[in-house]
């Protein structure tokens, strides 16, 4: 059973014991200044919040990338924008986790841990504001690179490796130290069906080879333009004579 409780203006949701070792803290987190006050993410946070930020991407572009194979240019902006909406991030809030506040939401293994959560508030805004600065920073169409590099990893890697990408930035600051802090922080994966990983993949397979047919045209394309400029060079100098 899961108990929700509104308390000033903040959303506090009592989950159930996950184990019968784990035990259950009937207070809300307590809260420093900066997660009480401040309007963006608590610095002690950003790499929950990125973690948070790129399930969300990840799983906005699997699927539409699934539903709309050959996806332009434009499309991708518009999904990375429909991915930092704030409906997605409404049930993302505080919990603490082993005496440490951990953001929790889909995405995170916070979630799956047993607590209150104290959310809402500010925390839907928050993580719009970190997950437009990961896409602001990290840029469309280099996301969306990221994200086929990964799509057709299985479930248990994939989340892990696109999370890596994002949140390990080559630039400082990066929002997540190390690739073992992102893997105490991320869920474990569900599994997704086999006939959609399997479309996804096929997908992508058949863009590389549109894409590698596109090249071989080119080429061979030029190579005829070239061949036919040095046969018309050829015939001048034979008039020439």
């Amino acid at each position: 059973m899961v108990t929700v409780l509104l308390l000033r203006g903040l959303l506090l949701i009592l989950l159930p014991l996950t184990t019968t070792a784990e035990k259950l803290s009937f207070k809300p987190p307590a809260l420093t200044n900066e997660e009480k006050g401040s309007i963006l993410t608590p610095s002690n946070l950003q790499c929950d919040a990125c973690l948070a930020a790129s399930f969300q991407i990840g799983k906005a572009l699997y699927f539409d990338l699934s539903y709309r194979p050959k996806m332009p240019v434009y499309e991708v902006y518009e999904t990375l924008e429909a991915a930092c909406d704030e409906g997605h991030y409404q049930n993302y809030g505080i919990k603490q986790v082993d005496g440490v506040n951990r953001i929790s939401g889909q995405g995170l293994k916070a979630a799956d841990k047993a607590g209150m959560l104290s959310g809402g508030g500010k925390w839907p805004s928050r993580l719009v504001d970190k997950c437009l600065q990961v896409v602001g920073e990290v840029g469309e169409e280099e996301v969306f690179k990221h994200y086929q590099k990964v799509a057709t990893l299985p479930p248990h890697v994939q989340e892990m490796e696109f999370a890596t990408l994002l949140c390990i930035r080559e630039e400082e600051p990066r929002d997540c130290a190390t690739k073992e802090i992102v893997k105490q922080l991320i869920a474990t994966p569900k599994n997704i069906p086999e006939e959609k990983t399997m479309k996804v993949e096929g997908i992508l397979t058949q863009e590389k080879k549109e894409s590698t047919l596109k090249k071989k045209r080119k080429k061979k394309k030029k190579k005829k333009k070239k061949k036919k400029k040095k046969k018309k060079a050829s015939s001048a100098g034979g008039d020439d004579l």
